[in-house]
């Protein structure tokens, strides 16, 4: 198990190395060739917090500076697709489905990261966030982060997954 182990921790410091910016505390989507960062923020610069390994110090950088953030995540029902301040966030209905609606496996997996990590604040207002959107818009593929109104398929099931939120 240890050449595993240690796979794992030059993956982390490698993703630390390409991934995160310290100026703007958090990890962004590189692009190859080059390992280019795609400077858009989205839900997956907290995704790195899922790993074990990751520094706390550093998890709670980017926590601190993204997660309540107004102008980014901090939308009427978190968590947005696309920060809030982002030229292509369109958060009801639209042809740019992943441009801005709450979507529940994003919540569902972030909960459970940040549950993880001790974040349970945080942690609570996703699961509260995707809880109201299912209790006003029924089992939806995707919701407006600020109406709450439901788009997309109906009776779409992985908003069930606020069941294994509680």
């Amino acid at each position: 198990p240890e050449i595993f182990a240690e796979r794992r921790r030059r993956l982390v410091k490698s993703m630390v190395e390409l991934m995160y910016d310290a100026g703007s505390a958090a990890f962004y989507d590189v692009q190859e060739p080059g390992s280019k960062q795609i400077r858009v923020l989205t839900p997956t610069i907290f995704y790195p917090l899922a790993i074990e390994e990751l520094d706390h110090d550093l998890a709670k950088r980017v926590i601190d500076a993204h997660f309540d953030c107004k102008s980014e995540f901090a939308a009427v029902l978190p968590m947005p697709s696309v920060a809030i301040r982002e030229p292509a966030f369109f958060p009801g209905e639209t042809p740019f489905i992943w441009r801005g609606p709450t979507w529940a496996p994003a919540n569902w997996f972030l909960y459970h990261a940040l549950k993880k990590r001790g974040f349970d604040d945080h942690a609570e207002r996703l699961r509260r966030s995707l809880s109201a959107l299912v209790g006003k818009s029924g089992f939806r593929e995707y919701y407006d982060p600020i109406s709450g109104e439901g788009h997309g398929a109906r009776e779409f099931t992985w908003s069930g997954l606020v069941v294994d939120m509680h």
